[in-house]
């Protein structure tokens, strides 16, 4: 082997290790549910960039109420003096502003004013959109959390069997067959493993981005194991979460009304035309030696009285008006339907026995020690590890899905929390 192949070699191996050394020392962040959704609140970029589109609106809202500045022009200066005097000058100065009529401009700032207040119901809509997907991600990694723990302990449960059997197959006691069955047994639980692991690191790694924290981070969610899940839904008020009235997005269809009806009284105002006043003064332009003048100035609503935009924006209320309608319609049916889902997802929980958990890990004891003391044959040991299998991940499936749809529910009524 020559010089730069063994360097090579050396290097690669040095790397290696190196890298496996900061996969294993990768800081874990351990957080409940409540202490994420602070961090979530606080650091989310999606939040602070609708809260600078508030901020926005407020700011547009200051420019709105600003009056108009008025117009100073100076002309007809000549570069010679039209008398013998050399201090004369011929100059003109005018002043002009104009004038908004029909309450314009009070129109205008109500529309301004709705728009910010649209511009906060969005942001409040969002809130609870993410509010909703976080939490969802959330009940999602911490069944990943408890699914994968059943998984290994299964595979290292077949490994010491697999360890046994090879030991008899050496000696010619343990049939050749069943040995390449639970080898393959292996290499699915292990690939399952992989599968598991790897969708838990994409909501490890979506819940991290939430949160502005590098990949180099690892999140582990503790769960409420205080109060189980029958009692944390036995008692469900739907009062106590709100009402429909209460959702920012069915409150952002009323404020669409409210700046639809302003556009009208402004569409019609702007048939009313704006004018001018104008005052001046002329030094050595005309018959007198210095003239001060006043005018006025105003188009005339002969051609073009709005008619257009008027149309327009009543049109866009009759529009408003049947996609609030469509909308409302689909909120309540989806309300009901997640109400009823969670209303049999509880019925089908509370009918599972306490210890239904406990008594699958004893049955997967009982019937593994069984089948290594030759007391059943493997086709009824592998039926009864899928057993064990369905059992968990039905439970922490079941768990997992009462949490999403309760949040679901929450979201539909309208529930800040």
């Amino acid at each position: 082997m020559n010089t730069f192949l063994k360097t090579f070699l050396i290097t690669f191996f040095i790397s290696l290790v190196a890298h496996a050394g900061s996969i294993q020392s990768m800081d874990t962040l351990k957080l409940d549910v409540v202490s994420y959704e602070k961090l979530f609140l606080e650091k989310n970029l999606s939040i602070l960039a609708q809260q600078l589109s508030v901020a926005q609106e407020e700011a547009l809202l200051i420019q709105e109420k600003a009056w108009n500045n008025p117009e100073l022009s100076i002309s007809d200066v000549n570069l010679w003096s039209p008398s013998k005097e050399s201090s004369v000058q011929q100059f003109e100065v005018a002043l002009e502003t104009l004038i908004q009529t029909a309450g314009k401009r009070k129109n205008r700032i109500r529309m301004q004013e709705l728009s910010g207040e649209m511009a906060k119901k969005e942001y409040e809509t969002l809130l609870r959109q993410l509010k909703k997907e976080v939490r969802t991600k959330l009940a999602e990694l911490v069944y990943y959390q408890e699914i994968i723990p059943v998984y290994r302990s299964l595979n290292k449960n077949i490994e010491q069997i697999l360890q046994i059997s090879k030991e008899q197959a050496q000696q010619r006691m343990y049939p050749r067959e069943e040995l390449l069955r639970l080898q393959t047994l292996k290499l699915e639980l292990s690939k399952d493993i992989f599968d598991l692991k790897q969708e838990k690191q994409g909501l490890i790694s979506d819940l991290l981005q939430y949160i502005q924290l590098s990949p180099a981070e690892n999140l582990y969610i503790i769960s409420d194991e205080s109060t189980s899940i029958s009692e944390r839904f036995s008692q469900i008020n739907l009062t106590d979460l709100g009402s429909l009235e209460t959702r920012p997005d069915l409150q952002l269809f009323e404020l669409q009304k409210k700046q639809a009806e302003t556009a009208i009284k402004l569409a019609k105002s702007e048939a009313y035309p704006d004018f001018s006043l104008e005052a001046s003064y002329n030094r050595f332009d005309g018959m007198w030696k210095d003239y001060i003048g006043f005018g006025i100035s105003l188009d005339l609503p002969i051609f073009n009285r709005n008619q257009g935009e008027i149309r327009f924006a009543e049109e866009a209320i009759a529009i408003q008006k049947l996609e609030q309608k469509k909308f409302l319609l689909e909120v309540q049916h989806e309300l009901e339907k997640e109400y009823q889902k969670l209303e049999q997802l509880l019925v089908i929980r509370n009918e599972i026995e306490a210890d239904y958990r406990e008594g699958l890990e004893n049955m997967l004891r009982i019937y593994t020690k069984d089948y290594k003391e030759r007391s059943i044959n493997l086709l009824t040991f592998l039926d009864i590890q899928e057993a064990y299998l369905q059992g968990q991940n039905m439970l922490l499936s079941l768990e997992k899905e009462i949490v999403e749809t309760w949040e679901s529910l929450k979201y539909q009524i309208g529930s800040k929390n």
